[in-house]
């Protein structure tokens, strides 16, 4: 995968953290937008949670620090971890 794809992929879950701060101090009135909020919560604090243990075993593998792996694997997903070799 080219750095510049990879960097594209990147810019999904940095977005959703975005919105994630911005609806966290300035609550969103509108029904959709909460509903939106809500379901970027789960998925940025769920799915990427539920990666861990994968991003750890495979973190593990190629020498990165548990504690790299964590945080970049809750920032940005799979779209680290699975783009590290």
């Amino acid at each position: 995968m080219t750095g510049t794809r990879v960097l594209l992929l990147r810019t999904v879950p940095v977005l959703g953290w975005l919105f994630l701060a911005i609806g966290l101090f300035r609550p969103f009135e509108g029904r959709t937008l909460r509903v939106l909020w809500w379901t970027d919560v789960a998925l940025s604090v769920g799915a990427h949670a539920a990666q861990v243990p994968m991003a750890l075993k495979h973190g593990r593998r190629l020498g990165h620090s548990d504690g790299k792996v964590v945080a970049m694997t809750m920032l940005l997903g799979a779209t680290w971890w699975k783009t590290q070799r």
